[in-house]
Order: structure tokens, then sequence, then C-alpha cells
């Protein structure tokens, strides 16, 4: 089985703008919904049960969500930069060879991809967490 490397490239970079499209409407989904709910567990603070540590392990973890989604939307920004400093220095390669440039390794990978799946689990679990203990916080 011959595989088309051009062919395989292409789709390789086509699946990674799909992922990272993904990535962005999650950040940017859980980041709107945490503030939402931040802002209105702020506005309802004073009633009976506003201080409890249940209630202020909620509010930190809706704001790392809130952080760690803006940190993801910054390091998609990074990453796409790099990506696009790594195809001009092909293009330029490339057009001073005078022929097509067979290294396409810059195109497809990123430095950044570790950082981003570790911001966007933590974004995701707490969100969750927070989640959780308010449904907590509500039956005590």
């Amino acid at each position: 089985m011959k595989i088309d490397i051009p062919d395989a490239v292409e789709q390789l970079k086509e699946l990674k703008k799909e992922i990272t499209n993904l990535r962005l409407e999650i950040a940017k989904n859980l980041v709107s919904v945490s503030s939402a709910i931040l802002a209105i567990l702020i506005a309802l603070k004073n009633g009976a049960s506003g201080n409890t540590p249940l209630l202020h392990y909620a509010y930190v973890l809706f704001l790392l969500c809130i952080l760690s989604g803006l940190m993801l939307l910054y390091g998609v920004l990074k990453q796409f930069r790099k990506m696009g400093k790594d195809w001009l220095a092909l293009i330029i390669l490339s057009s001073l060879e005078g022929s097509s440039c067979s290294d396409t390794k810059p195109i497809v990978s990123s430095k950044y991809d570790g950082f981003l799946k570790v911001l966007e689990i933590v974004c995701i679990f707490s969100f969750l967490m927070a989640l959780v203990l308010l449904i907590w916080h509500s039956f005590l």
C-alpha cells in the first residue's frame, strides 16, 4: 500500500485545523458560561447560604476555567503566528531554490500542542468541578 505523502500532509493539516477550531469553540463557550454563572453567583452571594466554603471553591474553579480558557485562546493565537512564520520561511526557501520544498514538518507540527492540551483539560475539568460543587452546595 503506497501512501501519497502530499495528500497525507494535506489531510493532517485539515485535521489540525478542525481540532483547533473545536478547541477554540469549547474554550469560548466555557469562558462565556463561566463568566455568566460567576456573575449570577456574585449577584446572589448576599443570600443565606452565600458564604460557604463550597461556594468559594466554586468561585475559584470558575475563575480558573476562565483563566485557562483565555490562556488556551492566546496559545492558539501564538500557534497560528508560529505556523505563519514557518509558512513564510518555507515559501521564501522554496522561491530561492526554485523548486517545491519537501520538508513539511514546520507546517503541521507545533511546539504548543502539549501546552494547549493541558489548558484544554484544565478548562474543562475546572468547569465541571465547579458545577459539581454548585450542585452539591444546593443540596446542603
